[in-house]
């Protein structure tokens, strides 16, 4: 609550009181005018100016009253004082004793003090004469009036003998002077002036005391010890400065807080002192003293006491207090006593002095509130020092004074205008001071109970809203703490004596605690049923209007939790008693009742959410340990919603991957980081969300835990193979092309085998949090088996290459493939030119049925050599299609040996499923798995698809131009130059160098690592240093392509990660890919023409390298100086490319065996 709030409610209970108590409407004015007789001749200011700070040690057996924060100032000191009022006026400076050090402070002899005095009088004059700046003006003035207030002819010593206590005062006067400065060169000329009267008082010690000691003490000696001393004074200063008036006296502070013109506050002052003097005054002060004596005193009667022992002890110390005022009071005005006045000693005591106090302190508390910089309720020095004095006068006892301000702070905490903190601290004061309650008056008793009623009545109506603590503020900790407040002092109450005499049903064990909880549950009852009546009206859907119901109880409970999280009394929780509450009176049974009622009338996404608010509501409970929904079986509630939405999210996910995948437009999201594009990374968001899901379901059943789990793997697996089937179209397209001229990659290409990937990685990370450890290698056996046709299985073979083929033609073959079962032909391929290692990656269907016997359930696979007339054979082979190991219907990769020569590659799958877990899991794994390999095959084929007529021209001078214009004459019988062979194949290391730099530029580096862990070969060699010939020739080829970096990456086939500055490891397989099909090129060479026909028949060849380099023509020969500089071109295009750009591979990859096994064929060739 503000204080402008507060100030206001002050503001309106002031004038209702006013108007209430006078029928004027001016009794603020007659408080003023009771409040200002007291302060123009102050008790408690003249004992405060007779003993300046002094506080002696307390002698034994008494009893401290506090500090300021207890009582108003300066009555704490008055107490004190009584307790040892000999010591404290009977204290006398001896004229020869010196200055001494006690403590933290230095006490000046009278003769220092004396000398102090005239040093100032001379100072004083010379500045009035010579002032130029604010130091001197303020020296003068505030020295001119230290003068003649503090410093008079006959002034006491001992008044102003503590070093501190004189600054101090010096500082009043100061202040005072300099209050037309802006803050900071107040602050700044406060303490040079200060230090000019410190320059004083140290001049004063010399002169007087030339030997004395105390001038080596910190506070006469270190300027910087004037800033502590000084602190609360300029704090003051600040906060209650009152402008345009020259004494902040008591009476000035009047004037100030109840906002009286200064010309009337003059007037005022002025028709007082015609009716009162000193004299009167100390007249009152007697003769309150003797009505005491006679036991007669106003409102302080024997009668008025709990017990005669009360009066008695409150007589003793009463008399003894205001005879310490008078002895004081006597110091100050010695004349005062001088002669008996016969004027009306109850000059100062108003009609009500109760009332009137109530308004004055309203009144201060108002302003002091206003005047506040840091929003602090607390009244002020001043407006204490009024309040103690206007008390005193009244006769008005300290426990009425205390609960006064009590009941003023209660008042305005009711009325919604006071924070609970900051009415704590003072309630917890007078219920200390409660304790002893037979010290009491009984009209204060009475006071003081109907205090507790009020506040009692109030903090449980704020219990009863107590929602509205945690809907009116952002801060958790705050309303936490207020409850607590509320219960700490609710139970205060309880267990105050008062309280309990008069309400002794309502106290005992667990009483209170019981009469909280029942609050706390009728405000939970009653905002359930308002807000479920709300939404009855305006929602008419059961599942709807049922979910809204539990997102409002989750909404509250997690908010009781985080306002409301300690527990009340350390016994019970808000939270726990609402939601016990909320699901045992209201959820548990319209979840029960809605069971049975659904019949279809309901959306799934309704449905679900409904399930996530519900579990999210049990979850809270199970946390919270309330046992209220145990009961409750929220997996098997909702099973068959869930089920229905894994049916329907199956078919959306297929949907949205066809979406995504048209709209795709192929760039990587942050490169070289994440080279993928969106679509993979959005399929996998997809992925997760459901993951996500799954794991917010938390189903502790097994059972249906795995089930749910099994389903959404086989989802998933559905929805990667539609991706990777769109994923890999261009490839199957760049594959079937058939074209006479060279195909680049595309970029797009690159960015689909990163996607494909990167859905290998994903899918690993959700299969280990779904799987982490589980074992998932071997398909259940007894696990539910579906084909899609009964009595039949659909088998799709697919025929991806062949290697090592008999060349039929001379050096080489036209080779297609044929299925056939018996006499049928049930496929067969496209032909492909003039290869022996090829690669058809085409896939046909095959229908077995099942009443066919196993010997009839062969298939015969034969591949061709294409001529023109007549086909010859290759080789030729068989497969069982009833092979135990497709029953798994994953896929397969088959091998097969042809006779007489060559194998056959194909990959089998029989069509199925399975209802297990684990074939889900491998089902997804394969089909990226297999994806990923056929891209980079295609890849590695379209090189060798372009590079194959290229060579087989070099072998065969006599075949037609190639597709890059390369030709050498069959009637030449001399060797090409190197400089004509690398001006033929030029073009097509343009079109590789062209192709190698999109893959190096493109491909995701993580595809090495991917390809290291399958293919352990592809690893580079461990990183060495190059010594000898090795490194002799390294740096020869450097110096054939400048800027080219020797060495690559290193690290070895145990490196955990590869650098994404090394190239790609495609690369390095196409490289591999070209030296193979020359080495299969070069192992045809060596055959006579007469013995081709023999060949044919046998279907064989020799390999030997030396019966074969026995046989060489003279065009093989020449054939075989062109592909030893082709190879050499090779190598030197991977390990930099043209114009000096490095390729990144070191000559010891470069050179490994399919290099050295090469070379050997070429150097034994090269021998003849």
């Amino acid at each position: 609550m503000s204080t402008a709030a507060l100030s206001r409610s002050l503001h309106r209970l002031t004038k209702r009181r006013n108007s209430d108590s006078s029928p004027k409407g001016n009794k603020s004015h007659a408080v003023y005018f009771a409040a200002l007789r007291c302060c123009i001749f102050p008790v408690l200011e003249a004992q405060g100016e007779a003993l300046p700070q002094q506080r002696p040690p307390q002698s034994a057996g008494t009893s401290p009253q506090g500090g300021d924060h207890h009582h108003f100032h300066g009555e704490h000191h008055i107490r004190k004082a009584a307790g040892q009022f000999g010591e404290l006026f009977g204290l006398q400076l001896a004229e020869d004793a010196g200055s001494t050090i006690r403590g933290d402070t230095v006490i000046l002899s009278p003769q220092t003090l004396k000398k102090f005095r005239s040093i100032v009088v001379q100072r004083v004059e010379m500045f009035k004469l010579a002032a130029k700046d604010p130091r001197t003006k303020a020296f003068a003035a505030a020295g001119g009036r230290l003068l003649v207030e503090r410093l008079q002819e006959n002034f006491s010593p001992a008044l102003i003998a503590n070093v501190k206590d004189l600054i101090l005062v010096i500082g009043v006067y100061i202040d005072k002077e300099l209050r037309n400065l802006p803050p900071d060169e107040h602050d700044k000329y406060l303490f040079l002036t200060a230090d000019l009267f410190m320059a004083c008082i140290r001049e004063a010690i010399q002169k007087a005391e030339p030997t004395s000691t105390v001038l080596s003490h910190p506070v006469l000696k270190d300027q910087e010890q004037l800033k502590p001393i000084f602190v609360t004074l300029i704090k003051a200063s600040k906060a209650s400065d009152i402008k345009g008036d020259s004494n902040t006296s008591l009476s000035n502070w009047l004037r100030v807080i109840f906002d009286v013109r200064k010309e009337d506050h003059n007037l005022s002052i002025a028709e007082v002192r015609k009716g009162c003097n000193e004299k009167i005054a100390f007249a009152e002060l007697k003769a309150y003293v003797d009505s005491i004596a006679q036991n007669k005193c106003a409102g302080s009667l024997p009668s008025d006491f709990q017990s005669k022992q009360a009066y008695e002890t409150w007589k003793h110390s009463e008399t003894k207090i205001l005879m310490g005022l008078i002895h004081a009071f006597a110091m100050r005005f010695p004349n005062a006593q001088a002669q008996r006045t016969s004027a009306n000693v109850d000059y100062f005591l108003p009609p009500d002095p109760q009332g009137y106090y109530r308004v004055l302190l309203e009144t201060c508390l108002k302003h002091d509130i206003q005047s506040s910089t840091n929003g602090e309720v607390a009244l002020s020095k001043l407006s204490k020092s009024v309040l103690s004095e206007c008390a005193l006068r009244w006769r008005l006892t300290r426990e009425f004074k205390e609960i006064a301000l009590l009941d003023l702070l209660v008042t305005n905490y009711r009325l919604g205008a006071m924070l609970l903190g900051d009415l704590f601290p003072k309630f917890r004061e007078v219920a200390r001071s409660a304790m002893n309650a037979a010290s009491f008056r009984h009209g204060d008793r009475q006071y003081y109970l109907s205090i507790l009623e009020q506040l009692n009545e109030a903090l449980m109506t704020r219990v009863l809203r107590f929602w509205d603590l945690a809907s009116n503020s952002s801060d958790p900790a705050a309303s936490n703490a207020t409850m607590q407040l509320i219960c700490l002092i609710l139970q205060l109450i309880n267990e105050d004596p008062t309280w309990a005499a008069e309400h002794p049903d309502q106290v005992g064990p667990g009483k209170l605690e019981e009469a909280v909880k029942y609050k706390i549950l009728e405000a939970v009852n009653e905002r359930y049923r308002t807000s479920s009546d709300v939404i009855q009206r305006s929602v008419k859907r059961e599942v709807i209007r049922l979910t809204l119901m539990v997102k409002n109880v989750n909404q509250q409970l997690n908010k009781y939790r985080l306002y409301f999280k300690d527990p009340l009394f350390g016994k019970f929780s808000i939270m726990l008693v609402a939601a016990e509450t909320c699901l045992t009176n209201y959820f548990l049974l319209e979840m029960e009742n809605m069971r049975f009622s659904i019949k279809g009338d309901f959306q799934l996404a309704e449905m679900l959410e409904l399930y996530q608010v519900v579990r999210l509501l049990y979850d809270l409970c199970e946390e919270s340990e309330l046992t209220a929904v145990t009961n409750f079986d929220v997996e098997s509630w909702f099973a068959p919603f869930i089920q229905q939405w894994l049916t329907v999210t199956d078919q959306k996910w297929i949907d949205w991957v066809k979406s995504a995948v048209d709209l795709e437009k192929y760039r990587p999201t942050l490169p070289p980081t994440i080279m993928a594009s969106s679509s993979v990374l959005d399929l996998f968001t997809c992925f997760n969300s459901g993951l996500d899901f799954i794991e917010k379901l938390g189903w502790r059943d097994g059972s249906k835990k795995d089930r749910l789990v099994k389903d959404f793997i086989k989802m998933m697996s559905k929805a990667l193979q539609e991706y990777a089937s769109m994923m890999y179209a261009e490839f199957e397209k760049m594959h079937n092309e058939v074209s006479d001229k060279p195909r680049p990659f595309s970029y797009e290409s690159c960015v689909k085998v990163n996607n494909i990937l990167t859905a290998i990685s994903k899918l690993r990370e959700i299969l280990n949090k779904l799987i982490a450890n589980e074992e998932i290698s071997k398909i259940d056996p007894n696990a539910l088996r579906t084909e899609p046709t009964e009595g039949e299985a659909l088998i799709h073979i697919k025929i991806v290459k062949a290697t090592d083929l008999v060349a039929c033609d001379w050096t080489t073959s036209d080779p297609y493939v044929t299925l056939s079962h018996g006499t049928e032909k049930l496929y067969e391929t496209r032909v492909i030119d003039k290869d022996l290692n090829p690669v058809w990656n085409e896939t046909c269907q095959i229908r077995l049925l099942d009443s066919l016997e196993d010997n009839n359930s062969f298939l015969e696979l034969a591949v061709f050599d294409k001529d023109l007339v007549g086909d010859d054979l290759c080789g030729s082979t068989r497969i069982y299609l009833r092979d135990s190991k497709f029953d798994d219907f994953l896929s397969h990769d088959v091998e097969l040996n042809l006779k007489p020569k060559g194998k056959l590659y194909l990959r089998v799958v029989r069509e199925g499923e399975i209802d297990d877990k684990a074939f889900w899991v491998r089902k997804a794994e394969e089909t990226l798995t297999f994806c990923l390999e056929d891209m980079l095959r295609v890849y590695s084929e379209q090189v060798c698809r372009t590079a194959r007529p290229i060579f087989s021209q070099v072998a065969q001078p006599s075949t037609a131009k190639s597709i890059f214009g390369l030709s050498f004459s069959s009637s030449s019988t001399s060797t090409p130059t190197d400089s004509q062979i690398e001006s033929s194949f030029r073009s097509f290391f343009e079109y590789l160098d062209e192709n190698l730099g999109l893959l190096n530029e493109n491909l995701d580096r993580a595809l090495n690592v991917y390809m290291v862990a399958r293919i352990p070969s592809l690893a580079p060699p461990k990183k060495k240093e190059k010594k000898g010939k090795a490194g002799a020739h390294e740096a020869q080829m450097a110096d054939a392509a400048p800027g080219v970096v020797v060495g690559g990456t290193g690290g070895g086939a145990d490196s955990a990660t590869m650098e994404t500055n090394e190239p790609t490891i495609m690369a390095k397989i196409i490289y591999q890919d070209l030296l193979l099909m020359i080495h299969n090129t070069l192992t045809t060479f060596g055959a006579e023409e007469k013995d081709k026909a023999e060949r044919k028949k046998r279907k064989q060849v020799s390999t030997n390298v030396t019966d074969q380099a026995a046989h060489l023509s003279s065009g093989e020969k020449r054939a075989t100086a062109v592909y030893e500089v082709l190879v050499e071109m090779l190598k030197t295009l991977f390990w930099c490319g043209e114009g000096g750009t490095s390729g990144g591979y070191t000559l010891e990859e470069l050179e490994g065996t399919n290099y050295v096994d090469l070379r050997k064929v070429l150097i034994a060739y090269m021998k003849q």
